[in-house]
């Protein structure tokens, strides 16, 4: 079995794997989120992208319903709660990784409130979504998908009329294997690229429905 960094320094460099030897598997993301190695998606450097992300989705998604696939530690949530004050905010939060549900349930265990958010252990490649959303977020998730289209398509029956996709990736070269195969079959309606000190620019991009 090829060790814990080894794999993900691979799948830095060559993208996301369907071979099991190299996958990114449910052990690999619990190991890393117990180890504290998914901080890095979290704090202070991470907030503006946070905030970008939320008031998109708050510009072109009003109703509130939000689907975060790859949700992690819940890192949006709060973000996405202030940027929908006066809507009936619900939001859906999938995972693979049990410890990171775990930790993300213990951050938003905030009484009523919490009633808006649920956050469901799952593949985003086998998960059925049991209810239609105004926006499906992929935030830093996307690029973990070995067919990045075929993962968005399974989610496009969940959007609601004017629904729309939203895609964040910090930049590396084998992130533009993405964004060539989502180009050709989405609707761009916003692209925005945000840059911070100490860690690389992000495209963060709200597609609309798939083309005909």
């Amino acid at each position: 079995m090829i060790g814990h960094h080894v794999r993900y320094l691979w799948y830095l460099v060559a993208g996301a794997s369907a071979l099991p030897a190299l996958s990114l598997g449910r052990s690999w993301w619990d190991t890393d989120y117990s180890r504290g190695g998914l901080a890095r998606t979290e704090g202070d450097v991470e907030l503006p992208r946070h905030l970008l992300v939320a008031g998109l989705a708050r510009q072109y998604a009003p109703g509130g319903a939000i689907l975060d696939i790859g949700c992690g530690t819940g890192g949006l949530t709060i973000p996405l709660r202030a940027s929908y004050p006066d809507s009936a905010f619900r939001y859906v939060g999938l995972d693979f990784s049990t410890v990171a549900l775990e930790q993300a349930a213990a951050r938003h265990d905030d009484g009523g409130a919490a009633n808006a958010v649920q956050f469901v252990q799952g593949d985003f490649d086998e998960y059925r979504p049991p209810d239609t959303f105004d926006a499906v977020i992929f935030s830093e998730s996307l690029y973990y998908a070995p067919d990045p289209l075929t993962t968005v398509r399974r989610y496009t029956s969940a959007l609601r009329e004017d629904g729309i996709i939203i895609v964040s990736m910090w930049r590396r070269p084998s992130r533009l294997r993405v964004w060539r195969a989502l180009s050709g079959a989405l609707r761009e309606r916003s692209r925005s690229r945000l840059v911070v000190p100490r860690r690389p620019a992000w495209d963060i991009v709200v597609y609309s429905t798939l083309q005909p």
